[in-house]
């Protein structure tokens, strides 16, 4: 598709892929596109082309990608250009939350951190071997955690203090490091030739 709308988007063309093996078959996109673009179908009836070489070709793509997102990320079209680090929820069909944490994932990327309370959410994003959540080019996803009874604003006001904590730490021994030259040339010679 053509880029439509403000700043420079129009200079792209870009498309939107949906592995059709990861389908719920809730059919709420097609029943909800306003343009009757999507329909559902057996996927057995479909032509005998591999469908999954399509979405990893797409994949192999987005790896290569280093085009920055043309639009405010902040934005309601923006945001849909950012790397979506939730998929594969597992949810019941037609799940109304899972769309939220989606796009949350997309607005937070892998900085987030996700204190979860005990209950349906917790069924979906943290199954025993499974993870409705993926990485980005770097290796990087959210970060997520479950704690009972209800007591997850506790249980995240920790993890961030936790982490508050560690930066402290690392930045009192950075300083510490440079401020008593407890550090070598030599040192930092070999550490950049590696």
């Amino acid at each position: 598709m053509k880029g439509k709308g403000g700043g420079n988007i129009s200079n792209y063309n870009y498309s939107i892929l949906v592995s059709p093996f990861d389908c719920t078959g809730c059919s709420v996109c097609a029943e909800s596109c306003p343009d009757d673009a999507l329909k559902m179908t057996n996927i057995d009836t479909l032509p005998t082309l591999n469908l999954n070489d399509q979405f990893d070709y797409a994949r192999k793509l987005e790896k290569q990608r280093k085009i920055e997102n043309p639009l405010d990320k902040y934005t309601v079209k923006g945001s849909q250009f950012e790397q979506p680090l939730m998929e594969f929820s597992c949810a019941c069909a037609g799940c109304g939350e899972t769309p939220y944490v989606k796009l949350v994932t997309q607005l937070y990327g892998h900085r987030m951190v996700i204190a979860n309370a005990s209950g349906c959410t917790s069924v979906w994003m943290g199954t025993a071997y499974t993870s409705p959540f993926n990485k980005n080019i770097d290796g990087q996803g959210p970060t997520w955690g479950r704690s009972l009874f209800e007591d997850n604003a506790e249980y995240g006001y920790g993890m961030f203090m936790g982490g508050l904590r560690k930066r402290k730490d690392f930045i009192e021994n950075i300083n510490n490091i440079l401020n008593n030259n407890l550090i070598n040339d030599d040192f930092i010679n070999e550490k950049l030739s590696l």
